[in-house]
């Protein structure tokens, strides 16, 4: 066999474990995800409260409504900061089921953590790390495609 026959199989070997190695990360991301969902979170008086992550989802959604439909003039520059930040960050929910563009993955993984610096409530909220770190290895398993080509600005249903 040729030298350059040897490469080429080298290469596709590499691409190879990198695709499996890109899929045990994102299938680690997708059970982080699910399970920030299910994880308990310790509530007052140090009860443990099940579903913790999926009551703060919908917590979150009508807790930006309130915020967004608040009137102008009641807004204050801290508030609109910290809003928009829980607003990207509930919205990174969404996209673990979309391929995007780097720049776009990029933001989905850094929004949580943006909002976890917003928010002193969070810091102490359980199913919070699990969802940070799920969104953001997902979303790390796809900034190369299994050809080792840059997968920009597809948008594909998972």
């Amino acid at each position: 066999m040729s030298q350059s026959g040897s490469e080429a199989l080298n290469l596709e070997a590499s691409r190879g474990d990198r695709a499996k190695a890109q899929a045990w990360i994102r299938r680690a991301g997708i059970v982080l995800f699910i399970a920030s969902f299910l994880v308990p979170s310790a509530g007052p008086g140090g009860k443990w409260n099940f579903g913790a992550g999926a009551m703060a989802f919908c917590g979150a959604a009508v807790g930006l409504l309130g915020a967004i439909c608040r009137p102008p003039a009641e807004w204050q520059a801290h508030q609109i900061f910290s809003t928009t930040c829980l607003a990207l960050a509930f919205l990174a929910n969404f996209t673990v089921f979309f391929h995007f563009g780097r720049t776009f993955r990029g933001c989905a993984i850094l929004a949580p953590w943006a909002a976890l610096g917003c928010s002193a409530a969070v810091w102490s909220f359980t199913p919070f790390y699990f969802w940070a770190v799920g969104i953001g290895l997902i979303h790390a398993s796809r900034y190369r495609s299994a050809s080792g080509r840059r997968n920009r600005s597809k948008i594909c249903v998972v």
